[in-house]
Formats: C-alpha cells, sequence, structure tokens
C-alpha cells in the first residue's frame, strides 16, 4: 500500500525547523535542505486533479482547504515563505470579482509574484449583457498576460466576450499549454489558437452556443502538438449546428490521442463522428459524458487505435463492442447497472482492466486523465491519496472519491 500523507511530515519537519534556528531568526546549515521542505509542502494539500475550484461548490471545498494549507506554511517563518508563495501564486482561481481585483493588485505592487503563476482560472460572472465591468476584465486580462510570462494554463469557463487575442502579438504571448474557453467557434476563438498553436497541448472548448448564421468555411487550424481535445456543448439550432461543424471540421490535430465529449444531444455525436473520420486514426482514449439516449457507437467505429474507454453510464441500453479497448472505466450514478465482467469481456476482447468510478463535483474527466487505469491491476497495487479534505483510493477495479465536506471549516 502506498499512501501519501504530508501532514505528518510537515509535523515533524516544522518541529526540526524551530529547533534549528538561531535566537537572531537566521537558518542554521543543519536545517531541513530547501529542496525536502518543497517535496514536503507540496504533499500537504492534494493534487489539482482532485480539486474543484467552481463557485458552486460553495466555501468548504478542498480546493478553498489547499489554499489554506499554503497561506499558513508561507506564515510560519521567511525561510517557509520563501518556499511556499511560489505554490500559492502557481495556480490562481478567481471566483469573486474582488479576489480578481485583489490578484490585480498584487501582481501589480509585486511582480515577481507574476512569475510565479503557471495556471489561471476565472469564473467571474456579468450579470447582464454590456456590464461595466466587461471592459474592467479585457484590462485585467491583458494584465496578466503581460506580468505572467510563465502561464502555461488559461481556464475561462464564463460566458462573456473576450477579445484578449486580438490585442497581442505572438511575440508577447506566454508559453500556453492548456487552453479551456467556453466561446463560440468566432475570430475571438480562431486568434487564440493561432498565437497558442506551436505549444498548445490540452484544448477544452464549448461549441454551439451561437444562434447567428455560420460562415462557410474556417481557415484551416493546425495544431501540431495538441494531445488532448474535450468538446462540449449543445446546439440552438441549425445555424449553431453548422457553425460548430464548419469549426470542428477545420482542425488539424494529427497527434491527437485523448478525445473528451460532453453533450446531451445525437447531432453533436454525429458531426464528432465526422471530425473522427479523419483525426480517429491516432485516438487512443475517449472519454464519454452524455445521455443513454444519443448513440456512440460511431466514435467507436471510427477509432481502431482505442484502448482506454469511459462512460459516466452504467450499463447501456444499446449493445457496444471493440475489438481493441483493453481498459473500460464506468462512473456508477444512483441505481445503475453496473458492467460484469464478463458482460464486458463479451464486448472488449482484449480487455484487462474494468474500473467502477465513484466520483464527486466535477471530477470525472480530471480522474480518468490523471489516474492511469493501468497502474492497480491487482490487490497489492492498491493505493490511497489521502488529504484532510479529500481522499482517493484505488483498489483494483475501483476509484473512490470522499470528500470530507463536513470536517472543513467555513471560510
Amino acid at each position: 500500500m502506498h499512501i501519501f500523507e504530508g501532514v505528518g511530515m510537515i509535523r515533524e519537519g516544522r518541529r526540526h525547523c524551530y529547533q534549528k534556528f538561531h535566537e537572531n531568526g537566521e537558518r542554521n546549515r543543519n536545517q531541513l535542505p530547501r529542496q525536502l521542505l518543497d517535496s514536503i509542502f507540496q504533499r500537504s494539500y492534494a493534487p489539482r486533479f482532485l480539486l474543484d475550484p467552481t463557485p458552486e461548490r460553495g466555501t468548504r471545498t478542498p480546493w478553498l482547504h489547499s489554499i489554506r494549507t499554503k497561506l499558513v506554511l508561507s506564515n510560519v517563518c521567511r525561510l517557509w515563505n520563501e518556499i511556499a508563495t511560489p505554490l500559492l501564486y502557481e495556480d490562481i482561481a478567481l471566483r469573486r470579482w474582488e479576489p480578481m481585483e485583489s490578484f490585480m493588485r498584487t501582481i501589480d505592487d509585486k511582480p515577481e509574484y507574476g512569475k510565479f503563476v503557471r495556471i489561471i482560472e476565472i469564473h467571474v460572472l456579468l450579470t447582464e449583457e454590456g456590464d461595466y465591468r466587461q471592459s474592467l476584465i479585457d484590462e485585467y486580462l491583458d494584465t496578466i498576460i503581460i506580468k505572467c510570462p510563465l502561464l502555461a494554463d488559461l481556464r475561462i469557463p464564463t460566458k462573456y466576450p473576450l477579445t484578449l487575442g486580438t490585442r497581442h502579438s505572438p511575440d508577447l504571448w506566454p508559453p500556453i499549454t492548456h487552453l479551456s474557453l467556453n466561446l463560440y467557434p468566432g475570430p475571438d476563438l480562431l486568434h487564440l489558437l493561432r498565437l497558442s498553436c506551436k505549444t498548445l497541448v490540452h484544448l477544452s472548448i464549448a461549441v454551439g452556443m451561437i444562434k447567428k448564421a455560420p460562415p462557410s468555411t474556417y481557415p484551416p487550424i493546425h495544431l501540431p502538438r495538441l494531445k488532448y481535445l474535450a468538446i462540449s456543448g449543445r446546439f440552438y439550432g441549425q445555424h449553431s449546428e453548422l457553425r460548430a461543424q464548419a469549426f470542428i471540421e477545420s482542425l488539424n490535430v494529427q497527434s491527437l490521442h485523448t478525445l473528451a465529449i460532453n453533450t446531451v444531444q445525437q447531432e453533436m455525436i454525429d458531426v464528432l463522428t465526422s471530425f473522427l473520420e479523419s483525426n480517429g486514426q491516432n485516438i487512443r482514449s475517449l472519454f464519454c459524458e452524455w445521455y443513454d439516449r444519443a448513440d456512440i457507437r460511431g466514435f467507436l467505429d471510427k477509432c481502431p487505435g482505442l484502448e482506454h474507454l469511459a462512460l459516466n453510464h452504467g450499463k447501456l441500453s444499446y449493445p457496444i463492442s471493440h475489438s481493441n479497448v483493453k481498459w473500460l472505466d464506468v462512473e456508477l450514478w444512483y441505481n445503475e447497472e453496473p458492467w460484469k465482467w464478463a458482460d464486458a469481456q463479451a464486448a472488449f476482447p482484449s480487455l484487462q482492466g474494468l474500473r467502477e468510478l465513484h466520483t464527486t463535483g466535477n471530477l470525472f474527466l480530471p480522474i480518468v486523465t490523471s489516474v492511469r487505469p493501468d497502474i492497480v491491476v491487482s490487490d497489492k497495487d492498491k493505493f490511497v491519496l489521502g488529504f484532510p479534505a479529500i481522499r482517493l483510493t484505488h483498489r483494483r477495479g475501483c476509484v473512490e472519491i470522499q470528500n470530507f465536506r463536513n470536517k472543513i471549516k467555513e471560510w
């Protein structure tokens, strides 16, 4: 059993650290090395794939607990502050207007903090069309791009017009590898993709969110390094469907090996099935969040090399099969019939593992993406990722997430 618990190590390290300080506060040469302290600190809070910073989760969440842990570490002493401050600022989630303004003042007053930022996720909502804060958000995003030169992961899931990419040249654009946007396929999104085309590895977008008439074609969008593509949304009329179809078919993603789908419409399934005709040869992982009424059998036919299939449903109402799938993940909901091993092996002759997923919140895609299905193949491989606010238990055939919300103090 491999148990990664950081709290005990933190306590021991803190006691040792206090013993090794001189009265004048200077560090003794026998103190714990910085690299060891950094490793201990990073194990005192949950990894990013277990944290959901969306505002809907409330104020008692593992994500807020991780922020509080980093703040506590940064206030122990000067040395700990030097180590913990980069951890505090490397992953920023702005859920309300006030924290966003506070963050902007911080990187303006202390530009060196902007160099710590690697991930920014913005959930600030505009209450209505023409909200006066729109211009402020545009200004703040410009500042973030300039003062966070090492930004690699930009996530803006809220739905407001974004003109960020149109005001920056490729020379000033940070090396973004992960981009997650809730934008309809329009000029803003196209320009962002062109700016990031040489570095982009992970792209998550929502399509079909506009009713305007689509252009006849989109210029080809070549993303040579893209490995992961997540597409979500639904269509609102024929114009929306045609626009999304034209945009998706313009993508040139020959290196793509993971495709994630989140939709409730058969029309979206059909569009993506057409996309896979030219891009499905290299797909190795397919993750589907959809309602059972949508038929995904066309996906499987277009991905001959598929090895890892993840579904957010139990036993389906129609039969599916694939000769090459080795790993099947199934998220079970209330009263859903689980897959039996005999049935799964009959549908997937090459099957080596079947996992049931018991997750919370929006963790389905992060879990199937980050926790490989081939790391626990026997009972002796079981492991636990345990933290004060959340725990992941991975045993043979099952991944379970326990969220200890009741034990987290209000913040």
